[in-house]
């Protein structure tokens, strides 16, 4: 798959930070997006291939890691579509740059 930078338009793989918890099945994981100050903009339930973590998430311990992403429109806030809908906001979500990483 190509790579491509965070500063423009983009597909996979774009990485968006967040916290790892594990999921109900064991392929699952819930990722929840924080804004800069902590505030969860939103949680999505995924299939583990679509998030990365340095350790093993654990119950209720969440894990600092990135979720893949497709990058939409980069502006001073970057629209991203989540794999999944996230609970709180749909597929589509408005974040700061400052959580978008390379994946």
């Amino acid at each position: 798959m190509k790579s491509h930078s965070v500063s423009g338009r983009s597909e996979f793989p774009i990485g968006l930070r967040c916290k790892v918890l594990p999921g109900l099945f064991e392929h699952e994981r819930l990722a929840i997006v924080e804004d800069p100050v902590g505030t969860v903009v939103a949680s999505v339930v995924v299939d583990s291939s679509l998030v990365r973590t340095e350790t093993e998430p654990k119950r209720d311990v969440p894990v600092p890691g990135s979720l893949r992403i497709r990058l939409l429109e980069d502006a001073e806030l970057a629209n991203v579509a989540l794999p999944a809908s996230s609970l709180e906001r749909g597929r589509v979500i408005a974040v700061s740059r400052q959580l978008l990483i390379a994946f």
